[in-house]
This record gives C-alpha cells, structure tokens and sequence, in this order.
C-alpha cells in the first residue's frame, strides 16, 4: 500500500459506504438528470451523448488498465504507483494526441455542424485529468477507503451538474452547458482525488516494465467493455442521429441508476476480494449471494419500468419524450443482464480471468454488430431490442466463465437467480393493473402513487427473502416430503 496508509477499511464497511454513497449519488443524479432531460429534449441529450462517446474513448486508453492492474498488485508502494503515473501520463498524452489528429475524422462521422465543432475538442480536453484521476482513486478502492471515494464523486457531480448545469439550462438550454459541466465534475475529482491520497505525485519510469506487462489485458478487457456499452451509441448517432440517440441514451441512463446503484456498491469490494480471497472459497459464496441479492431487489425495479415504462416516460420527462416510452420498456430487460454482467465481470477481473471476460464482451460486441448490420436499426426502438440480444448473450457468456473459475455447477448458478427472479415477478405483477390507472390520469402525482406501491412491494419480497434464507425452506420442503411419503407407505404396508 502506499507507505504509512495502511488498509483502512473491511469488504463488509467498503460495500456499506459504496451502497451509502451510490443512493445519495443517484438520487443527486436522478433529479438532475430529469431537470435537464426536462429542459433539453432528445436532441441536445443526443449531441451531448456524442460528447461522452469520445471522452470515453480517450479515458479507456488513457487509463491503460492501470486501476485493474493496481488493484491486482501486491502492494501499493511509492515506487509502483509512480510508476503507474508515468505511465498514464505517457498512454494519456499520446491518446490526446492522436485524438486531436482524428478530430476532423470525428467531426464527419458524427454529422456535428459547424456549431458543434468544438465537442470533440472540449471532450479532448478531459481525457489527460480523468487519466490522473486514475491512479488516487484505484488507491482509495484498493485501501477499501468507500467513504473518500464516494465523498469525491458526489461532491464532482453535484458541483458540475446540480449547482452549475440546472440554473445555466433553464437559462440558456444547450449543449455547451452540459459540457461545460462535465468538465468542472472532471477538475473537481482530480483536486479531490489527490488530496484525499497523498499519493506521489512525481512520476518515474522505474517499474513500469513489470505493470506493462499485466496492464494489456485489463486494456483490453476494459476496451471491449466500453465498447459494448458504447457500441450502439456510436451506430446510433452515425446511422440515425442525435435525435434517436437522445431517445435510446436517456432511456440507457435513467434505468442504469438501479444498477450502477448495486454494481458501484459490490464493484470494488468483490474486485479487490476475488483476488485476495481467491484460493480461500470465499468469492463463490460471496457471489451467489450477490445473484439472490439481485433476484430480491434490482430485478423488482425492472420488472416495474418493463410493464409501467411507456406509462412513465411523459409524466417524468414531459410530451418531447413520448417516443421514448417503448424504448424505456425493452432497456429495462437489457439493465437486467448487464447488473449481473458487470459485477460477474468483476469476480472474473478478481481471479485473474480477464481474457475470458473479454472473451464475452468480445462476443457480445459481435452479436450487437451482427443485429445492426442484419436489420438495419431505423429508429431508437429498434436499437433498443439489438442491445437487449446482445447484453443477454454476454451476460450467459460470463456466467458460464465464472462458474468455472470458481468451481461452481453452472445450472445451480443459474437457478440461485432464476427462481427468486420468478418470485419478485410474480409478487411485482399488481404493478400491471395499478400504473395503467394511476399514471394517466394523475400524471406525475400518479408516479409518486405507483413508486410507493413498488416500494411496498419492493418491501415484501426483501422480507419474503429475508425470511427463506433464515427458514432454510428447502431442507424443510424436502423433510416434509421424505415423511408424507414414509407415512404413505407405511399406511399401504398395512392395507
């Protein structure tokens, strides 16, 4: 670790403090997010998407697959993460540099006009602070620090977007104000991120060979990532527009809260776990009982929005998002795997399988590539039922990698999920009957009537869940059987 910061924090503190910061964190981002949804309409919401698209190109290469890597290392000492500065500053720069050559190239393949020029400039522009930012917060996850590390992207956000962008939009709605957002959320974190550290911030090129050489694969594992979520985007806004775009992003952003709730809770933690704990048994049981948590929560917030999605969509955002409702709908089963992809991506990271984790993003890149070339996407809606194909194939991919790296039989792996899965539908289902009555009549005061009716829901299966694990209704169910049948026979025995 770095000298004198000893590990300051346990898996279970690290997942209470992640979970913490993630609710008040998508509450500040949910809220936001609808404000300026509100306020901006599909189209400034797609031209902004385009902005994001190249930040995240610039930051996975920038980045080198140094947070992985450092959460892998066996110590975080001075001298390893000066390395891993040089490093990022070396990937960083060179990444900018090329960016800055291809910006023309950028310009024509996202249709910008002339007006929107400047976006792939101004998402250049990030790529070099969100590269540093790298290496203090991988510190901070490592060292199971959750309250710092939350502390930094809360307050980023809320600074960029809550107090800068909401008052500037309702001003002068556009898109350079939500790039210029983006861009305070970035200096912030990086001033933030250090200071909390104290890591070194001089860089050397000592050591670098050593992390070089394991770097690639969490690259290369980090870039099919990206472009699996990203993917569609890029397709999206070269073949349809900002529009669609708009349409398919939001609807991608809103239902990605719930998960990115649960993953930037368990993430780290079972990252970091999975590769101390490896040899011990531990991540197994730790990661079935991630699936069951799933089950219970996660999977209620989506089976809601898949059957109350188009019913949400004006009352939240307003008329200008109406086409959006449909997409909202079919995304919410695509969230649904890719909650269980990435947090199974993650104890595959742990254990050292990273090329059969980009095995499966490679796979599933392919089967989003495939769906766009053979049925030619016309609209949001379209691109919506490709991404859910694609994120399904990926998430079954994963699993199956997991399953054998952690000795577990596959088809129990599935059933830990499945069946509680089909539990939290079943007791979810009033919602079908409830928001066809509520939300058109009462508009947004009908959505704060069917959000406490899932919530109540909600409650229950937690508690029904709560209750079968401590019942242990299985070995129960099966007594139970074992001695009507005994009885049966007996009583036939006399006859």
């Amino acid at each position: 670790m770095v000298e004198g910061k000893p590990v300051t924090g346990t898996y279970g503190g690290a997942i209470r403090w992640n979970l913490a910061g993630s609710v008040l964190r998508v509450c500040i981002t949910l809220g936001c997010q609808l404000v300026l949804l509100r306020i901006l309409g599909p189209t400034i919401a797609g031209q902004f998407a385009i902005f994001l698209i190249i930040v995240g190109i610039g930051t996975v290469l920038s980045e080198g697959g140094m947070m992985a890597t450092l959460s892998r290392a066996p110590s975080l000492d001075t001298a390893t993460l000066r390395a891993a500065l040089f490093l990022v500053i070396c990937y960083a720069t060179g990444v900018c540099l090329v960016l800055l050559a291809c910006a023309p190239f950028l310009i024509a393949v996202f249709n910008l006009s002339p007006e929107q020029h400047y976006l792939p400039y101004a998402a250049i522009a990030n790529v070099l602070p969100l590269g540093l930012s790298s290496v203090p917060m991988t510190v901070l996850r490592r060292q199971y620090r959750a309250r710092e590390a939350q502390f930094v992207g809360i307050v980023s956000y809320a600074l960029g977007f809550a107090v800068f962008a909401v008052p500037a939009a309702l001003l002068a709605p556009s898109v350079r104000v939500m790039v210029i957002a983006f861009s305070i959320q970035t200096g912030v974190t990086v001033v933030a991120a250090w200071g909390l550290t104290k890591a070194p911030l001089v860089p050397s090129p000592a050591g670098t060979r050593s992390l070089q050489s394991t770097s690639w694969r969490a690259l290369l594992n980090n870039g099919f990532y990206y472009l699996n979520e990203n993917a569609a985007n890029f397709l999206t806004a070269n073949t349809i527009g900002a529009r669609s775009l708009g349409l398919y992003n939001a609807s991608f952003n809103l239902l990605r809260m719930p998960s990115d709730l649960l993953t930037s809770a368990l993430h780290s933690p079972l990252l970091v776990s999975a590769a101390e704990c490896a040899e011990a048994g531990q991540t197994g049981k730790r990661f079935r009982s991630i699936l069951d948590c799933l089950a219970s929560t996660i999977f209620a917030v989506y089976f809601a929005a898949c059957f109350t999605g188009s019913l949400m969509i004006v009352p939240l955002l307003g008329d200008k998002w109406i086409d959006a409702g449909p997409v909202l709908a079919v995304v919410a089963i695509a969230m649904a795997a890719r909650v269980v992809s990435n947090l199974t991506g993650a104890v595959l990271a742990g254990v050292g399988k990273l090329i059969a984790d980009a095995g499966a993003q490679a796979f599933a890149l392919a089967l989003l590539i495939a769906g766009f070339l053979r049925f030619s996407p016309t609209d949001a809606l379209q691109v919506a039922f490709i991404v859910t194909m694609a994120m399904g194939g990926r998430m079954i991919v994963q699993l199956a990698f997991a399953a054998r790296a952690l000795g577990l039989d596959l088809t129990a792996l599935f059933k830990s999920f499945i069946l509680p899965s089909a539990l939290t539908a079943l007791m979810m289902s009033p919602l079908i009957i409830i928001a066809p009555i509520l939300l058109p009549q009462y508009g947004i005061y009908g959505f704060f009537g069917v959000g406490a009716s899932a919530a109540v829901l909600l409650a229950a299966r937690v508690a029904i869940a709560v209750w079968l694990i401590r019942s242990d209704w299985a070995t129960q169910l099966q007594t139970s059987a074992r001695h009507f049948f005994s009885v049966r026979q007996s009583r036939e025995k006399a006859f």
